[in-house]
Parts: structure tokens; C-alpha cells; sequence
């Protein structure tokens, strides 16, 4: 009887110990999904550094009068020395991070947190972009390729290549002016309040703790 006493106990630690484990292990995987789908907005600083040019200039002038008609002799002479300068200025930048190796663009970062209205907002803008991008690199090719095209075949026609020339301009402003896309579409505390609650809505759904970080 105790011999079944002492087995019972030792199968019961036996199994609590595995319990415990099994429970340990399963919350230790629930915080590694997290940390995964994480999102965070991080600030980036760098240091940029610039050039300037100076140049000292030294003048030297000696007179004087040696007659009394008032008759100056004198000389003069100029030196000068070229140097520049470095200055570094701080620039800071803010990304969206996802389980802190990869960057999200805006649209990405919008529709994981289920903000579709602005996602669809953000959408439109980057095909308006992409719209002008290739309307401009097309012009720019096109006045470059009529350009090319004007100097071999009949330089003495300066209105081609002046078309050409217009056209390689006006393609390339285009594609500076309306075809660039900007760095963000949306502003970092908008961002920083989403993330929040987006990553609190994981926690919940996994279990942990909302203070869990």
C-alpha cells in the first residue's frame, strides 16, 4: 500500500513537473510571436557633415615721399591662403519597425493595423506618384532620344534639338516635382498611437500582459 502511496506521488510530480513545463514553454512561444509581430516607431539620428571654402587675403601697401615737389614712391604686395571647413549638422528621421528588423512603408504599416479608409487614401497618392514618375521619365527620354537624334542626323535643324532639349528638361522637373514620393504620408504620433494599439490588441490575443514589452 504505501509502495502505491509513494508511486501515485511520484507519478503526480512527475506530472505537474511537466505541466509546469509544458505551461512555462507555451508562454515563452506566445512572447517570441509577439515580439515578431511587434511594431514600433523608431527615431533615427545621423550626423551630416558639410563643406565650405575660404580664402584669407593679406594686403601689405608702404609709401613714401622722398621730394619736396611731393613726388610718393611706395610698393605693395598681396598674399592669400585657401582653405575649407567641415560642419555637421544632426538630422533625424523616424521608420516603422516590425519585430524590430524590418521597416514597414506607410501602406504596409496602415493595413496591418486595420486603418483601411487612410491605407486606400495613402494608395491613391503613391499611384498618382508612380503616374507622374513614368510620365516624366518618358518625356525625358523622348527629348533625349530627339536631341541625340538632331545632332546626328541634321545638327544644322537647332529647332529639333531645341524641342529635344525643352522636352529633356521638362520631363525631368516633372519627375522631381510630382513624381517623388515623399518619405511619410502620415505623421509619427498618429503612427505611435496606432502601434500601440495594435500591439496591445496582440497581447491580448495572446495572452500576456498588456505591460509586457
Amino acid at each position: 500500500m504505501r509502495k502505491t502511496i509513494i508511486t501515485v506521488f511520484i507519478l503526480m510530480f512527475v506530472a505537474s513537473a511537466s505541466f509546469t513545463e509544458e505551461l512555462s514553454r507555451s508562454e515563452y512561444e506566445r512572447k517570441l510571436e509577439y515580439k515578431r509581430k511587434k511594431i514600433e516607431v523608431v527615431i533615427q539620428s545621423h550626423m551630416v557633415g558639410r563643406k565650405s571654402g575660404y580664402m584669407d587675403v593679406d594686403t601689405t601697401e608702404f609709401r613714401y615721399t622722398t621730394t619736396t615737389e611731393g613726388y610718393s614712391y611706395g610698393n605693395s604686395s598681396t598674399t592669400g591662403s585657401r582653405g575649407e571647413t567641415i560642419s555637421f549638422e544632426k538630422v533625424s528621421d523616424w521608420m516603422i519597425v516590425k519585430g524590430g528588423i524590418r521597416e514597414l512603408s506607410d501602406l504596409e504599416f496602415l493595413e496591418i493595423t486595420d486603418n483601411t479608409e487612410k491605407a486606400e487614401w495613402v494608395r491613391m497618392r503613391v499611384d498618382d506618384k508612380r503616374f507622374w514618375s513614368n510620365w516624366g521619365t518618358g518625356t525625358f527620354l523622348v527629348g533625349l532620344l530627339t536631341v541625340i537624334a538632331g545632332a546626328t542626323v541634321n545638327p544644322t535643324n537647332t529647332s529639333l534639338i531645341s524641342a529635344g532639349s525643352l522636352m529633356t528638361v521638362g520631363g525631368f522637373l516633372i519627375n522631381a516635382l510630382l513624381g517623388s514620393n515623399p518619405r511619410h504620408y502620415i505623421h509619427p504620433d498618429f503612427a505611435q498611437e496606432e502601434a500601440d494599439r495594435y500591439n496591445i490588441r496582440i497581447k491580448r490575443s495572446l495572452s500576456i500582459p498588456i505591460e509586457y514589452e
